[in-house]
C-alpha cells in the first residue's frame, strides 16, 4: 500500500537475488541489479505520506525534490530535469495535453509523456547524462486513474523513493485535473541497482524493519484478499473428489472449478493457470487442499475448509489396521543370474 514498506520489499528483492556487476559509481566498483522489477503503490495518500524514520532522506528534502517533477524549472549546470522535460520539451507541456485527454476522452490509450529526446540523449549517450525516467503511462479502469512509469536505470536505495513519491504526486495532479480517484501506481525499472557501499545499510534496515512493516499476518488480522479471487474447497463424498473452486472477490460468482483425488492432483492442475498471485494465499490454500485429502482418506465428513482436522480415533485405527494387514509384496536382489527372496 504505502511507498516505504515498498522500498523496503524493492531492497529486499535486490538484496537477495540482485546480480553482482561492475560499476564505476561505488568505491568496490561493485552493485547488485536485477532487469525488469515491477514495483506496484496500491494506496500512498500523496497528500499525507506515509513517513517512517528508515527511509533515506527527510521530509524536507522530499518536499524540496517535489518541484522536480511538477514543474518545468530548470537547475544551471543539470543536464536535465524530469519536469522540464515532462512539460516544456520542444514547446509542449505534455502534463497538460494528458490532461486534455483524460477530460475529453478518458479512454484514450494515448496519455503518454515522453522524456527522451532522441537527437539530445543520443548525442550524449557516451559523453553525459541522460534521463532515468524515459515514460509516463497514464489510464482509466474502474473509474479510476492508474499510472505507471517506465525507468531505464534507478539507484533503488537512494532514487527509487524519491521517484515513486514524486510521481504519486504527479498522478493526484493528472487524476484531478479530472475528477478521478487514485488507482494503482506501477514503477517498472529496467535496470533495477544498489551500489556496493549501502548494501549494508540495505541488511540492517531490512534485519530491523522488514517483518514489522510488510508482514501479512499480525495480531488480530489473518486474512489477505487475493486480487485473482478467493478459493472454496469442498468435498464431493460420492465421488471421492477434492473440489477447488475459484470464486470472485465478493464470492458472488464462481469463475472456474478443478477436482482430484489427492490434493497435489488439484495443485498441479491450478498451478498450470497462475491463478493466485500471492505467495501467502498460494501457501494457506496448499494446507487446505492437503486437509481436505486428509478427510477424504479417513472418512472426516465434519470437515470444513478453514478449520482444524478432528479425528475420529475409531476410523483412524480402523484404517491403520486394514493398510497393516495387507500383506506387503515379495522383495528379491540379483546374486548372479539367481534371485534371493529378502525376508
Amino acid at each position: 500500500p504505502k511507498v516505504a514498506s515498498l522500498w523496503l520489499k524493492v531492497l529486499n528483492m535486490v538484496t537477495k537475488y540482485g546480480r553482482v556487476k561492475s560499476t564505476r559509481y561505488a568505491t568496490t566498483n561493485e552493485l547488485k541489479e536485477l532487469l525488469n522489477l515491477n514495483a506496484i503503490v496500491t494506496g500512498e495518500d500523496s497528500e499525507n505520506e506515509y513517513f517512517p524514520e528508515y527511509l533515506p532522506f527527510t521530509m524536507q528534502e522530499l518536499k524540496a525534490y517535489y518541484p522536480e517533477w511538477l514543474t518545468a524549472r530548470r537547475i544551471p549546470g543539470m543536464a536535465y530535469n524530469y519536469g522540464d522535460r515532462m512539460r516544456n520539451i520542444d514547446g509542449i507541456n505534455q502534463i497538460e495535453e494528458i490532461k486534455k485527454l483524460l477530460q475529453t476522452r478518458p479512454d484514450s490509450k494515448k496519455m503518454i509523456a515522453s522524456l527522451y529526446n532522441v537527437k539530445v540523449d543520443w548525442g550524449a549517450a557516451n559523453t553525459g547524462d541522460t534521463p532515468c525516467i524515459t515514460q509516463i503511462i497514464c489510464g482509466v479502469q474502474d473509474k479510476k486513474l492508474f499510472m505507471t512509469v517506465h525507468v531505464r536505470s534507478q539507484d533503488m536505495f537512494h532514487g527509487w523513493p524519491r521517484n515513486m513519491f514524486a510521481a504519486r504526486k504527479l498522478q493526484k495532479e493528472i487524476a484531478d485535473s479530472g475528477g478521478y480517484p487514485l488507482g494503482k501506481l506501477a514503477m517498472i525499472t529496467h535496470s533495477a541497482h544498489m551500489y556496493a557501499d549501502d548494501w549494508a545499510t540495505a541488511q540492517e534496515l531490512l534485519d530491523k524493519y522488514y517483518i514489522k512493516e510488510t508482514a501479512v499476518y499480525k495480531p488480530g488480522f489473518h486474512f489477505q484478499e487475493d486480487p485473482r479471487g478467493n478459493w472454496l474447497v469442498e468435498l464431493d463424498w460420492e465421488n471421492e473428489l477434492i473440489i477447488a473452486k475459484l470464486m470472485t472477490a465478493d464470492m458472488s460468482t464462481e469463475l472456474t472449478m478443478f477436482h482430484g483425488k489427492t490434493a497435489k492432483e488439484v495443485i498441479k492442475q491450478i498451478a498450470e493457470w497462475e491463478l493466485l498471485s500471492m505467495s501467502s494465499h498460494a501457501l494457506d490454500f496448499g494446507a487446505e487442499l492437503q486437509k481436505a485429502e486428509i478427510a477424504l482418506n479417513y472418512g472426516l465428513k465434519n470437515w470444513k475448509q478453514d478449520r482444524r482436522i478432528e479425528l475420529d480415533s475409531s476410523k483412524t485405527e480402523e484404517k491403520i489396521e486394514k493398510s497393516e494387514s495387507i500383506p506387503a509384496p515379495k522383495r528379491y536382489i540379483k546374486k548372479g543370474k539367481k534371485s534371493i527372496l529378502i525376508n
